[in-house]
């Protein structure tokens, strides 16, 4: 998540948010970049809500619908790994283009994601498990992913279709 981006501050639980119509820093083509937010708050059995709840009043206030499915599973996936492997504070970034929705997510841990073979692929596999789904989910629902680690910890990134405009006729 880029530190040099001005982001104003709203003191109820690390929100920060920064959107405008027109471009802005960014990982990719400043030009193509309509909107982001961002969210920091520290690990705990409630973020990964916490965090689905201000994605989708967001996308709200963008007036695109919020209507659950991938993005929110992706999210919450991510979000409870984060928690689950990293204590300490967990990071959500947004990131609305003309085309697409990325979302990532950062936290202090330094280890990188696995991908977890599918019952299919190997009949070790334990059917009660609890865990392991995140980046097998991401490979299903997701356009786009990755993942990188750097000195102040791990991003999980995804890309789905930028959500439908409010009103919008379903195809």
């Amino acid at each position: 998540m880029r530190e040099d981006l001005a982001m104003t501050t709203d003191t109820r639980a690390g929100h920060f948010v920064k959107s405008q119509s027109t471009g802005c820093s960014s990982r990719g083509d400043p030009r193509h970049i309509f909107a982001t937010a961002a969210w920091s708050q520290p690990t705990s059995l409630t973020a990964p809500r916490e965090m689905r709840t201000n994605v989708v009043r967001l996308l709200t206030a963008w007036r695109l619908r919020a209507e659950g499915g991938d993005l929110e599973l992706l999210l919450s996936e991510l979000v409870t790994n984060a928690c689950r492997h990293a204590p300490g504070i967990v990071h959500v970034e947004v990131w609305l283009d003309r085309h697409r929705l990325t979302v990532y997510v950062r936290d202090g841990g330094c280890g990188k994601p696995q991908l977890e073979l599918t019952p299919t692929e190997s009949e070790d596999v334990d059917d009660l498990r609890t865990g392991g789904y995140g980046l097998l989910l991401m490979r299903e629902l997701a356009v786009a992913y990755g993942m990188t680690t750097d000195r102040n910890g791990t991003i999980v990134w995804f890309q789905i279709p930028r959500p439908k405009a409010d009103g919008a006729q379903d195809e």
